[in-house]
C-alpha cells in the first residue's frame, strides 16, 4: 500500500489506505489498464484483529464504459464491480466479491442494491 490518509470522525481515526487495481481486455494476459482502490478501513482494526474494510474502486468514465461492454475485467469473478454512484469524470464502485472473506466486520458492510447504495454501520461494543 502506496499511502495512508488519517482522518477522524465521530471521535474515531479512521484509516483510508491506497490500492491499485489491474485490468485486462480479456484476450491477452497483459495488464494494460490501471486506477486506484480507496480502502476504508474500520476504526477498530488492530494488527491483531482484521476487521473488513471497504474496497472502493474508481474508475474514468471510459474505463467504466469498457467494463459495461465487457472490453475491461479487473477481476476473475463472473461479475463486474457494483457502482456505488460517479460524478462527471469518475465512477465508484465496490469489487464484485469483496465481502467474500472470512473476517469479522463483514457484517457490519451491508450492501443494498435496491438503493444502489453501501452504508457502514459501526457498531459499538
Amino acid at each position: 500500500m502506496a499511502s495512508v490518509l488519517r482522518c477522524r470522525h465521530r471521535g474515531r481515526d479512521t484509516k483510508v489506505l491506497h490500492q491499485e487495481w489491474e485490468g485486462s481486455d480479456g484476450a491477452s494476459n497483459e495488464n494494460d489498464e490501471r486506477g486506484p482502490i480507496l480502502v476504508l478501513r474500520n476504526p477498530r482494526w488492530t494488527d491483531d484483529r482484521s476487521l473488513q474494510d471497504i474496497p472502493i474502486m474508481v474508475f474514468t468514465l471510459a474505463q467504466w464504459k469498457k467494463i459495461d461492454n465487457d472490453d475491461l475485467f479487473v477481476s476473475a469473478a463472473p461479475l463486474g464491480p457494483g457502482e456505488l454512484g460517479r460524478n462527471r469524470n469518475y465512477v465508484f464502485a465496490l469489487p464484485a466479491r469483496f465481502s467474500n472473506a472470512d473476517v469479522d466486520g463483514k457484517e457490519e458492510v451491508i450492501w443494498d442494491p435496491q438503493k444502489e447504495s453501501v452504508t457502514s454501520v459501526l457498531m459499538e461494543g
